[in-house]
């Protein structure tokens, strides 16, 4: 691996943490865990995902495609 790549491997996971991201990360493992314990493997894919959302810090759309442009609606003046 190269140095560049692991370095931002590395910032991406010790930095940028937030209440979102905290928050995806613990509803992830508490799911993670009740899935494991009642062996319900639907509820461990819906853990799975968000403990990945946590871990490589994205949301449900990760390309920035829910993004609003507010000058979208506007006509010129």
């Amino acid at each position: 691996m190269n140095w560049y790549k692991r370095d931002y491997l590395k910032n991406m996971l010790l930095y940028g943490w937030n209440f979102a991201r905290f928050l995806r990360l613990g509803l992830g493992i508490v799911v993670l865990t009740g899935s494991i314990i009642n062996s319900d493997w639907l509820l461990g894919t819906l853990g799975l995902m968000l403990f990945a959302q946590a871990f490589f810090n994205t949301g449900c759309c990760g390309a920035g495609a829910c993004d609003v442009n507010p000058n979208a609606n506007r006509k010129g003046n």
